[in-house]
């Protein structure tokens, strides 16, 4: 389904290789997050994308980036 996600926002939205690389990134990560939460991206829940947005700040990534990938999962969401 992220493949799918990724496609219309190349094909379709026009988004920029770099964009659809960044995308691809969060989401990969994501789904690694959820695999060790025991479910898939589909299953996720709000407290699912709560903890994964908390892991990357503890990571240490800066608010923008945090922000980022939150905007990359409701865009993946709302697909």
């Amino acid at each position: 389904m992220i493949e799918e996600f990724l496609a219309i926002q190349r094909d379709i939205r026009k988004l920029s290789p770099k964009t659809i690389l960044g995308y691809r990134n969060d989401l990969e990560k994501f789904s690694r997050f959820c695999v060790g939460k025991g479910c898939t991206t589909e299953e996720a829940d709000r407290t699912i994308v709560r903890g994964f947005l908390a892991s990357l700040t503890r990571e240490g990534l800066e608010p923008s980036s945090v922000n980022w990938a939150g905007s990359a999962l409701k865009g993946y969401f709302n697909y």
